[in-house]
C-alpha cells in the first residue's frame, strides 16, 4: 500500500480553495504522510494570505504531536517542528481531530489521486464529485445525501 499526501483547504462556507496530492515511497509511513500532509496545508494557508485557520486531521497522533499533548515520534519530529513554525505565522489557529469515518473527501482523494507521484496542487476542484464531497464534509452532510 502507497502512503499518500492530501491537503484539503477550504472557506468556512465549504468551498474549496486549494487542494493537493502526493503518493509517497513505499519506505514512508501513513504518519510521515499525514504529518507531511499537515505541513503541506499549514503552508498552502500560508500561501491563500490566511490569518486564522482550523486544522481538521483524522491521525491522532499527528494532531496529538501538534498539540503538544502526546510526544512527537522520531519519525515525524522535523514535520511537526516545521509546522509548528509556521503556525507561528497565524493570528489565531485551531487544531482538531476528526474521525475518517467524517472525512469523505480524504477518503475520495485516497481513491482517486494514488498515482500521483509529483505534488500537484489544484485550485479548483479536479471534479464535479470531488466538490459536492468537499462541501458536504463542511457542513457535516452524509456523502450520500442530497439536499431537497
Amino acid at each position: 500500500m502507497v502512503a499518500q499526501l492530501m491537503v484539503f483547504i477550504r472557506d468556512t462556507m465549504g468551498n474549496l480553495l486549494l487542494s493537493g496530492a502526493k503518493a509517497i515511497a513505499d519506505n514512508n509511513s501513513i504518519l510521515v504522510a499525514e504529518a507531511w500532509g499537515l505541513r503541506e496545508g499549514v503552508r498552502g494557508a500560508l500561501f491563500l494570505g490566511a490569518s486564522n485557520i482550523t486544522i481538521e486531521g483524522d491521525n491522532l497522533s499527528v494532531i496529538q504531536a501538534i498539540k503538544r499533548i502526546w510526544k512527537i515520534l522520531w519519525s515525524i519530529n522535523a514535520l511537526i517542528n516545521d509546522t509548528m513554525e509556521d503556525l507561528k505565522k497565524f493570528d489565531n489557529y485551531n487544531v482538531q481531530h476528526v474521525f475518517r469515518e467524517a472525512n469523505f473527501a480524504a477518503d475520495w482523494m485516497a481513491h482517486h489521486g494514488h498515482s500521483i507521484n509529483n505534488l500537484c496542487y489544484w485550485f479548483e476542484s479536479p471534479n464535479i464529485a470531488f466538490s459536492n464531497i468537499i462541501r458536504k464534509d463542511a457542513l457535516g452532510w452524509p456523502v450520500n445525501w442530497d439536499p431537497p
